[in-house]
């Protein structure tokens, strides 16, 4: 019998601040927007990217179309990501030097920039950084980003009332309430263009079947594919708490026969899951239609909610 699951699409979005400065109040936005999603903006998870270990860009570090470990590592965040949160101050009218270098290092064959979703914020005197904005969202044109429209964020940071504390952490309620609104519509975007039937591979359902003899659940993910899946790879991570209890990855043709043909296709996850009572589930599958080190198709994420009544087999 199934157990009772909650289930929703969760995005993944990578965070980048333009400013490296300890108490940088852009940084401080970013923090902000991840409390925000913790408190009052469910189906998103943050991750903030620090920037400032990457090299000046410099196409001597490529070696054999490899770059530089840390880029490498920057890259593969860049690509797993759903969509792009940018703090964006301004410097001399422009974007700060050190978000250039990201942009830029990120965009090299092949960009994984490409179809990403994305929001820019910004904060600081003046204008609260919304020239840096507006050169952002052209470098995006030719990066293939796709920015949200409105609300536009920008905040003055030395006007009253306060707006940031002594260690550069969001403190005004009602710049808050704003932020929160950007990331309902970064979401709402994000869905938008993931559920839009552009997408090669669709999920149309999750199940769940908790097995009491070994303390372990069984999941079925069912959907559909335009495209020829021949490679892939599913990871599982179970969390409570904020805490991680749980994290193991699998190929995909081991678990179902590679290569799947365009049409309906149902993959089982079985007996791998340990069971944990109110925990939340993430399932991301990397999915790819040449072999698992090249041509990806795209990374599917759900996040899965159990509650607190359930029904057991076995």
């Amino acid at each position: 019998m199934e157990a009772v699951t909650a289930i929703k699409p969760l995005i993944r979005v990578a965070a980048l601040s333009g400013s490296l400065r300890k108490t940088s109040f852009n940084t401080g936005l970013l923090r902000a927007a991840i409390d925000l999603t913790k408190e009052s903006v469910p189906g998103i998870q943050i991750e903030y990217i620090d920037i400032s270990p990457l090299p000046l860009i410099n196409t001597d570090l490529e070696v054999n179309g490899t770059y530089p470990p840390v880029v490498e590592a920057f890259r593969q965040k860049i690509l797993e990501a759903d969509s792009i949160l940018f703090a964006s101050p301004e410097y001399n009218f422009s974007v700060s030097a050190p978000l250039k270098n990201a942009l830029d290092w990120a965009s090299r064959p092949p960009n994984v920039w490409a179809d990403k979703p994305a929001a820019v914020i910004s904060t600081g005197g003046g204008f609260g950084g919304g020239r840096s904005q507006y050169h952002l969202r052209q470098i995006g044109v030719f990066l293939d980003l796709h920015f949200i429209n409105k609300p536009e964020f920008t905040l003055n940071a030395f006007q009253p009332p306060q707006k940031f504390d002594a260690e550069g952490n969001l403190v005004d309620e009602a710049a808050k309430e704003r932020l929160k609104q950007v990331l309902l519509s970064l979401q709402a975007f994000t869905l938008r263009l993931q559920g839009d039937g552009s997408s090669p591979v669709q999920v149309t359902s999750v199940e769940e079947i908790v097995l009491k003899d070994n303390n372990k659940a069984n999941f079925t993910i069912s959907g559909s594919t335009s495209k020829s899946i021949n490679g892939g790879v599913i990871h599982v991570d179970v969390e409570i708490d904020m805490t991680h209890l749980f994290n193991e990855k699998y190929d995909l043709c081991a678990l179902m026969a590679c290569p799947v043909a365009p049409g309906a296709f149902v993959l089982p996850l079985d007996n791998i899951v340990p069971f944990y009572p109110m925990v939340k589930i993430r399932v991301r599958i990397d999915i790819f239609d040449d072999s698992k080190d090249s041509n990806h198709i795209m990374c599917l994420t759900f996040e899965i909610k159990r509650e607190s009544s359930f029904a057991v087999s076995g």
